[in-house]
């Protein structure tokens, strides 16, 4: 949990909807509907449940492909890229398909591989990545534009909204860079009809209130980041650029009370950052106490913070408090269900309080998640050896 921050941010997986087809809609199978029910709990949040469903598809059907590119999506989603291109490889093997080139070009961007991305993203592009084409476009605009090549960029959106012109992101995208290059009247009229395409694209608010700002539009930035704040209401740039537009206006006093409150947040979770940092090397240095103190001030200041709730049950664990450590446990699996490590810690504390059954359920949705990690599975065979040694003394 090192350097964690209360305000990263896990990347909200946008609906799956076309994904591979490697059944016709005539060959309805069994296959069919699990796959399309695991589909349907990614889309729905429950990603757990769909990690679930997918690993027994690809234990199931081993030869069927779509179940590697959906489990690529989620661990790419999750930032384990050593399972998401296991997966996505995993799929290419069997079919070299353009979305499956798509992904694997994703995540070469996401580890920091800009070349090998572009070229990948380049192959996805020539083997016809379908509904993929103005997304693989984009990632190929997003690339070039860290690497400073702006005009190459401003093809690749281009090119992109000609395959696909109301692909919301990309006209986001194409916004920001014209923003970027000093063009606030281009950058306007793309995000415009991005937030017409998406209402909930929150960042086309504040790249768009800085636009109308640019071009003297005082009024209409002032509305667009009220309008952006009604729809992400803990935003802090919202809330920073309104309070700047708003005593650019003329109006101090509103601005000043927006730009106060903005200031009151940010403190709040510098301070809880700051915290939750001092509680981790405390837990290092073995003084327990002071760091479950300093965590329970973390909580207090964010509550929902999953690495604060999971490093407060490894403390308790090491405290010898297991009972304890099972609320915070559990809430950490609630707040991000795809933790691996708070699993394994909450199937620790399970044990430890006499719940074998409890124990085997936690250790096994950690390694669902994380199959890779040795520990996970020494601790669950285990687990399983005593219950059936448990199981003869009772017969």
């Amino acid at each position: 949990m090192t350097g964690a921050r209360v305000l990263q941010t896990l990347l909200v997986l946008a609906p799956l909807t076309a994904g591979p087809a490697p059944w016709s809609a005539t060959q309805a199978t069994d296959y069919d509907v699990a796959l399309r029910t695991a589909v349907n709990d990614l889309n729905a949040g429950r990603l757990l449940e769909s990690v679930r469903r997918l690993s027994q598809l690809v234990n199931d059907a081993p030869a069927l492909e779509a179940p590697y590119f959906y489990l690529s999506t989620i661990y790419t989603g999750t930032g384990d890229y050593e399972l998401a291109e296991r997966h996505i490889r995993s799929a290419l093997d069997l079919r070299e398909d353009g979305a499956f080139l798509y992904q694997l070009g994703v995540i070469e961007h996401r580890r920091g591989d800009r070349r090998a991305a572009l070229r990948t993203l380049d192959r996805a592009i020539a083997r016809g990545p379908g509904q993929n084409t103005g997304a693989a476009l984009r990632q190929i605009g997003e690339i070039r534009i860290e690497l400073l090549e702006w005009n190459l960029a401003e093809s690749a959106y281009r090119m992109a909204l000609a395959a696909e012109p109301e692909d919301a992101r990309t006209l986001l995208r194409f916004g920001q860079l014209h923003l970027d290059r000093n063009d606030p009247e281009q950058a306007v009229a793309a995000l415009v009809r991005a937030l017409d395409i998406e209402p909930r694209l929150i960042d086309a608010y504040h790249a768009l209130g800085l636009a109308y700002r640019r071009l003297g539009d005082a009024a209409s930035s002032i509305d667009i980041f009220r309008r952006g704040l009604e729809a992400a209401p803990s935003n802090q740039e919202l809330r920073y650029g309104l309070g700047q537009s708003l005593v650019l206006a003329g109006r101090p006093d509103e601005g000043r009370r927006e730009l106060e409150e903005y200031n009151r947040i940010r403190e709040l979770l510098v301070q809880a950052n700051t915290t939750f940092d001092t509680a981790g090397i405390r837990l290092r240095e073995g003084r327990l106490d002071e760091a479950e103190e300093l965590l329970e001030e973390t909580l207090r200041l964010a509550p929902d913070y999953g690495p604060a709730l999971s490093t407060m049950g490894v403390v308790l664990l090491e405290k010898g408090e297991s009972r304890n450590a099972i609320l915070p446990l559990e809430r950490a699996v609630e707040v991000y269900p795809l933790d691996a490590e708070s699993w394994f810690n909450l199937g620790t504390a399970y044990f430890e309080t006499g719940g074998i059954a409890e124990a085997l359920t936690a250790t096994g949705n950690a390694i669902l998640i994380d199959p890779l990690a040795s520990r996970y599975r020494e601790r669950i065979e285990a687990l399983q050896s005593m219950t059936e040694r448990r199981d003869r003394r009772d017969d």
